[in-house]
């Protein structure tokens, strides 16, 4: 099965959120520079750049969406 190219930004926006929150209320339990510091951390980073992405996709749907909705518009006139 073959997902739709407009499921993946919510789904990616989802799991990089739910990762960053997770390990930024966790991060905590751990001290700095342990090793458990250091995978929550870059757990952190890794969800923060999966929410930027999934809205960076996002985007770029809605965009080519637009244009080709410009370009028939332009047609038929």
């Amino acid at each position: 099965m073959k997902f739709k190219r407009e499921f993946i930004p919510p789904i990616m926006f989802i799991v990089g959120f739910l990762m960053s929150e997770i390990a930024f209320a966790t991060i905590n339990m751990f001290k700095p520079d342990s090793w458990g510091w250091r995978v929550l951390s870059g757990f952190h980073f890794v969800g923060i750049l999966f929410t930027l992405v999934g809205m960076l996709e996002a985007y770029l749907i809605v965009k080519n969406e637009i244009e080709t909705q410009i370009e028939e518009n332009s047609d038929e006139v």
